[in-house]
């Protein structure tokens, strides 16, 4: 049976790990560390992390990053990236900011996931057009779902604007 690993052995294991998954360390302050291992498909770095309760559990990488250069992360506190490339884990590219700091971010970097409506691409059935024309239909919703091959639901929803809503 292999014997356990010291907390110190743990730290020293994660942080050998991580710089060896870790590219273009040394290329300079301004340039993207890419983290080369396992990634999100949203493109952030994970690294299995060796937990007390023997419970191994994957982490982001930048949060890895954060931690083994400026210490623990507080509570309820997120590690952004100011490079806005989900791969980066230099720690010059990183700061620590609210869930609400996190949001603001985001949309300021124009990735404000507005998939309203036509936006989601293949998968709307219906477009704005058409959902003027359900609002002012008199059919009954379940004549109109059937014509149209949706489901009731969504007429009712297109009706009442639960979904559609920044159709006027």
């Amino acid at each position: 049976m292999p014997k356990r690993m010291t907390p110190e052995e743990r730290s020293e294991s994660v942080r050998t790990r991580f710089f060896w998954y870790t590219k273009n360390i040394g290329a300079g302050s301004n340039e993207c560390w890419l983290w080369d291992g396992a990634k999100h498909p949203k493109g952030y770095g994970r690294m299995i992390i060796p937990s007390k309760g023997g419970m191994d559990r994957p982490k982001p990488t930048h949060r890895i990053s954060w931690e083994l250069h400026y210490g623990p992360i507080p509570p309820k506190m997120h590690v952004l990236h100011r490079c806005d490339c989900p791969g980066c884990v230099n720690p010059a590219h990183l700061f620590l900011g609210t869930n609400a700091d996190n949001v603001a971010d985001r949309h300021s970097k124009g990735r404000s996931g507005d998939h309203r409506g036509m936006r989601q691409g293949s998968r709307a059935r219906l477009n704005d057009d058409l959902v003027r024309i359900i609002r002012a239909s008199p059919v009954p919703t379940k004549e109109l779902a059937r014509q149209l091959g949706v489901c009731p639901a969504t007429i009712s929803h297109c009706r009442t604007r639960r979904s559609w809503s920044h159709v006027p």
